[in-house]
């Protein structure tokens, strides 16, 4: 009888301890999209229309449509003239809706229109801040987030997306430079660029280029 209430009081104390446990972090797909040379026709235009209806009924969210000087390299060169950044719920939320035949049969509306490649990948799912969100966007071979640096994006108000390395990331059309892929989420571009321009922040910069084979963008922080 000791033994078999021995036993109910460690499941008790065990069942407490998980309870009491945070929850994970929700966690969300994200949709990333480069363009280069792209052309407004007819078609892109109903493609446009159609895709922006996809994304509503899949309760998805498009945080960028980034192009002209809303794309704007800091290291290196921009991954591609335009950038689209869209937050989809759920880990297979992207991957669900670009395989689906809904999606598919929109395809043929952007052949000719520009070279593109898509890519998706797991990031937060919390409230980003600010109403227009800008995003620095690195690319390649990149350190470890240190203390740093995450204070400093703090300091701005900006959050931390995604932090990838190479296998991380799902490609599902075109072609992609491999490297790991950090998102960083602002306030707005103003805010992005007072942590850039921080002389405090010179040193992270330094880490983030070494050797040449790191990008860094600034993405969006406008009018969509």
């Amino acid at each position: 009888m000791r033994s078999l209430l021995s036993l109910l009081a460690v499941l008790l104390v065990a069942g407490c301890a998980s309870s009491s446990r945070a929850p994970d972090a929700p966690r969300a797909s994200w949709l990333l999209v480069g363009v280069d040379g792209q052309r407004t026709t007819p078609s892109l235009t109903t493609y446009l229309d159609r895709v922006g209806q996809q994304y509503t009924q899949r309760n998805a969210e498009r945080f960028a449509f980034a192009r002209g000087n809303q794309v704007e390299p800091l290291i290196g060169a921009a991954p591609a003239e335009t950038i689209v950044l869209v937050r989809f719920p759920g880990a297979r939320g992207v991957r669900d809706w670009y395989k689906s035949d809904a999606y598919q049969q929109l395809i043929p509306l952007r052949v000719n229109t520009g070279t593109y490649w898509l890519v998706s990948f797991e990031g937060s799912a919390a409230k980003l801040p600010g109403t227009t969100p800008a995003f620095l966007l690195l690319r390649g071979e990149l350190p470890a987030q240190d203390a740093a640096e995450t204070d400093a994006i703090k300091h701005y108000g900006g959050v931390t997306v995604a932090q990838l390395g190479d296998g991380d990331i799902d490609v599902l059309e075109g072609t992609v430079p491999k490297g790991a892929m950090r998102v960083i989420a602002f306030p707005s571009r103003a805010s992005l660029a007072a942590l850039w321009l921080d002389p405090e922040f010179r040193a992270v910069r330094e880490r983030w280029n070494v050797a040449g084979k790191t990008s860094a963008t600034l993405v969006g922080g406008g009018k969509n």
